[in-house]
């Protein structure tokens, strides 16, 4: 049985025929110098283009190659061939690999782009489901945060109300005792200038009686001194005149014109004193009474004066608590306006 020692089947399309016979030619012609390009020597000495390793592995396939077989030699050829289908069988294998490489290679991308998608689809699903999650978290919390904020509002805005009608109450109670107190201080101020009006027209009435008692003695001790001098100077006069008269007749006898004369002289001269004596007892009583009459009219100023003073600082005083009260009626009137608009508009 003869066999051939280049490809004995014909190769699939798909699979690498790997070496063609002329570069097999070329390679191993190369080992012992006979070849295109090759290098004069074998691989075991001379002048060897190269070094043929440890193994010198391409000497053994040039031998296994070129070796011819005995056509009795059974088991050379079987070895060739199974040599040969091993190498068939291995580069059929290492194509298969190879193809199957390719498949699976193709096979893993669409499964990674597979993949890749899903994961991208896993993620935008828990994207979006995060989303929706934290959204109805945001709802909530927003719902919860405004229901406290209006909870909180209407319990301020009760506060307010229940403060502002303490409040009123309170004004309100406080305005009516400050109307009570300003009332009975009203009363006790009425009083107390009642009772010192009263103490001082009492005064002022002891004084006038006094000043008018004392004006009164005055002018009878100014009268009586008055009337004494005069009746005094009557007196002297009468008794000057009854001397001049003793004399004037003692002296008669002697001379008659020079007595005449002298009498009526002194006559005159006593009736004079006595009218001058009485001018001024006259003029004195006058000046006292009228000294008394102007401290009785300056005593009644002063009382009427004072009086007027009083009655003036209790109207004022009146007036000045009156305007107080207006004031603050006023006020609270203006809190409560204010109120009621709060209230409406909330």
């Amino acid at each position: 049985m003869t066999s051939s020692y280049g490809q004995p089947f014909s190769q699939p399309k798909n699979v690498n025929p790997g070496i063609t016979e002329k570069e097999e030619d070329q390679k191993y012609s190369a080992s012992e110098g006979t070849g295109v390009g090759g290098a004069a020597g074998s691989g075991s000495g001379g002048n060897n283009s190269f070094e043929p390793g440890i193994f010198n592995f391409g000497q053994i396939m040039e031998d296994f190659y070129t070796q011819d077989i005995a056509e009795d030699d059974t088991l050379g050829q079987m070895q060739k061939s199974a040599f040969q289908g091993n190498l068939v069988q291995t580069a059929f294998d290492s194509q298969l690999a190879s193809a199957l490489a390719d498949q699976n290679s193709a096979l893993a991308q669409e499964n990674m782009t597979v993949q890749a998608n899903l994961e991208k689809i896993n993620s935008l699903d828990l994207m979006q489901a995060e989303f929706g999650y934290n959204e109805l978290s945001k709802e909530s919390n927003f719902e919860y945060e405004n229901s406290f904020a209006n909870s909180q509002y209407d319990r301020d805005i009760g506060m307010l109300t229940a403060t502002g009608e303490q409040q009123r109450d309170n004004i309100k109670e406080q305005s009516n005792q400050d109307r009570l107190t300003n009332i009975v201080q009203g009363e006790q101020d009425r009083l107390t200038d009642a009772q010192q009006l009263a103490s001082q027209e009492k005064i002022a009435t002891g004084q006038f009686a006094s000043n008018d008692y004392q004006a009164d003695v005055a002018a009878d001790a100014s009268k009586f001194g008055a009337q004494t001098s005069a009746d005094a100077s009557r007196d002297v006069a009468t008794t000057q005149a009854g001397a001049d008269t003793t004399v004037a007749t003692t002296q008669k006898e002697a001379a008659v014109e020079t007595t005449g004369i002298r009498s009526g002289a002194d006559i005159k001269i006593g009736d004079r004193a006595a009218t001058a004596d009485e001018n001024v007892a006259e003029t004195a009583a006058g000046a006292s009474i009228y000294g008394s009459d102007k401290q009785l009219e300056g005593v009644k100023d002063t009382n009427v004066t004072s009086t007027r003073n009083i009655r003036a600082t209790g109207d004022e005083t009146r007036s000045t608590q009156d305007n107080e009260q207006r004031l603050k009626a006023r006020e609270r009137a203006d809190m409560s306006r204010y109120s009621r608009s709060m209230a409406r508009a909330n």
